[in-house]
């Protein structure tokens, strides 16, 4: 995309694990706990933590960044985090990218969270990308669009919000072009 001019010189960072992947997504990637799951989960705002207090202030003393411009993106319980992330008061991002967001996670809690953000701003200054597989549930679609739509009916001042639907697309499939797509929004 940087060499076809689709979108700006950009550094991305990607955040890894050893061992178990899936265990440490439900741990790091949701918030609050859930005690349905028998897995460690709810860290989410451990998370957060790491990521505003340990791994930015590092990228930004590593390389010359606009910190005006960081954008997080993830899918399924990494899309969730990064609506979560969005619900913060004090976020230090400006895009976000959330492809099959598990919105669906402790009782769609994150339509709480917009609910508290919006009764307390009018504006929001983010450009926000919102992704899902047509073929993918209805506990992931219609709670998508739905959360989609609230915030689409705030209008919030500086918000550019987008919304697509991969007609055919699986949970595993739209991650890839959800991601490109979503990264054009949130960088042009």
């Amino acid at each position: 995309l940087i060499q076809e001019g689709t979108i700006p010189p950009c550094i991305l960072v990607g955040i890894g694990y050893t061992g178990s992947i899936e265990l440490n997504r439900f741990r790091d990637y949701t918030f609050p706990e859930d005690d349905e799951y028998e897995v460690a989960n709810g860290q989410g705002d451990a998370f957060y933590r790491f990521m505003t207090g340990e791994l930015i202030p590092d990228i930004e003393d590593k390389y010359s960044v606009y910190s005006t411009k960081f954008t997080i993106m993830g899918h399924s319980l990494g899309g969730f985090n990064t609506l979560y992330n969005m619900f913060q008061n004090d976020s230090p991002f400006s895009g976000y990218v959330a492809v099959s967001a598990s919105v669906w996670w402790n009782d769609a809690f994150l339509f709480g969270e917009e609910a508290q953000l919006a009764a307390n701003q009018s504006d929001l200054p983010y450009r926000v990308y919102i992704g899902i597989g047509g073929d993918e549930p209805p506990s992931m679609t219609i709670l998508n669009r739905t959360i989609f739509e609230q915030l689409e009916s705030r209008n919030y001042s500086e918000l550019a919000l987008a919304f697509e639907s991969f007609d055919g697309a699986s949970h595993s499939q739209v991650p890839l072009i959800g991601f490109k797509n979503g990264i054009k929004h949130v960088l042009n």
